[in-house]
């Protein structure tokens, strides 16, 4: 307003919309529709038509390079795509728990794909974690530290990978807006954090999702034979 800025959209639960001209009545905590086709709806304001499409993330030809690149310095083959997790997030939902990560990835390596583990800058505890559970017993895992890599350049590692497999986080997403396969977990409670309102958004026969079978139970019920032969159905 004191800008001058001519449209001002805002969904009405908001503070903030007594500043704004353009106030959508919406109630996310119903979570009727993807947090995306709710934002989709406010840029219908400002000229969008609101039509809903899977999201995509463009890297150069460069970046790819430099993606091959980061993994081939892994200490995996010049032509190896591993299978990528990223077990950790920021905390505002339930979690599959870390060891069953840890799990997983050994079942993926001992059936012959390579695995990297990646971690977020503020998951310093998260490689101590990863060292005590795999000892040297698995050859084919390797580790990104935290802070390592930049956005793109995670993007680029991300975009040489067979598959991402995470909870819900951002790796996830850039996962699935370059066309990489991914396995997520999702709680069903409470529902506005739950995969209808916060998954992978569009491209559904590339992004699988597990929840627990009973809507009540915890994310540790998602077992990691389950998880891991969804993870090879998803490869087929």
């Amino acid at each position: 307003w004191c800008a001058g800025v001519p449209v001002r959209v805002c969904p009405f639960s908001k503070l903030v919309s007594l500043l704004l001209n353009n106030r959508v009545s919406q109630q996310r905590s119903r979570v009727d529709k993807h947090e995306a086709e709710y934002n989709l709806d406010l840029a219908k304001y400002c000229g969008a038509d609101g039509t809903a499409a899977p999201p995509r993330i463009f890297l150069t030809e460069s970046e790819r390079g430099d993606g091959r690149e980061l993994v081939a310095k892994l200490g995996f083959g010049p032509d190896a795509r591993p299978v990528a997790i990223h077990s950790g997030s920021a905390g505002s939902v339930q979690n599959w728990p870390l060891e069953h990560f840890f799990r997983l990835g050994q079942k993926i390596s001992n059936a012959g794909t390579p695995v990297v583990f990646t971690f977020g800058d503020r998951e310093q505890d998260l490689p101590e974690k990863f060292r005590r559970f795999m000892g040297d017993s698995h050859k084919n895992i390797r580790s990104v530290q935290p802070g390592q890599l930049a956005l793109r350049e995670l993007a680029s590692l991300i975009s040489n990978c067979r598959a991402m497999i995470s909870n819900s986080t951002g790796p996830l997403h850039i996962a699935s807006a370059l066309g990489v396969p991914t396995l997520s977990f999702y709680p069903h409670l409470p529902k506005v954090t739950s995969a209808k309102r916060w998954g992978p958004f569009g491209n559904p026969s590339k992004n699988k999702i597990l929840s627990p079978d009973e809507e009540t139970s915890p994310m540790s019920t998602i077992t990691v034979e389950r998880a891991y032969t969804s993870f090879t159905q998803l490869m087929i």
